[in-house]
C-alpha cells in the first residue's frame, strides 16, 4: 500500500500545520465532530434543516475510521485488521471511496 497519511496531506494543501494538530490533539473526538457541525451552521444561523445529521453519522464515522486506518497501516491487509473487517470488504470500500484519488489530490 502506499504510504498514505491524512496528516501529510492536509499539510501539503495548507489546511493544517503542527501547531493546529497539536491543539487538537487536546480536544475529544466528541468536541471535534461538535464543534466541526457548529462552525458549519454559522452560515445558515445554525440551522441544518433537510440534512440528516444524526442519520449521516454512522456512514461519516466509518469513512473518517477507514481513512485513518489506511494512515495507520502500512498494507491493506493490516487496515483491515485494524478494522475488524474482511480484505474482501476492505477492497470494496476502498474502492467505493476513491481512496487513492481521495489521497493523490493536490499532493
Amino acid at each position: 500500500m502506499k504510504d498514505y497519511s491524512l496528516s501529510r496531506k492536509l499539510k501539503s494543501e495548507g489546511k493544517i500545520n503542527s501547531q493546529f494538530e497539536s491543539m487538537l490533539s487536546a480536544l475529544t473526538l466528541e468536541d471535534v465532530i461538535s464543534l466541526k457541525l457548529e462552525i458549519a451552521s454559522r452560515n445558515v444561523k445554525g440551522k441544518l434543516y433537510g440534512f440528516p445529521v444524526y442519520q449521516a453519522m454512522p456512514n461519516i464515522a466509518k469513512e473518517a475510521v477507514f481513512k485513518w486506518a489506511i494512515s495507520a497501516a502500512d498494507t491493506k491487509t493490516n487496515a483491515s485488521r485494524i478494522l475488524g473487517i474482511s480484505l474482501d470488504k476492505f477492497n470494496k470500500i476502498y474502492k467505493k471511496l476513491n481512496i487513492d484519488n481521495f489521497f493523490q489530490k493536490n499532493t
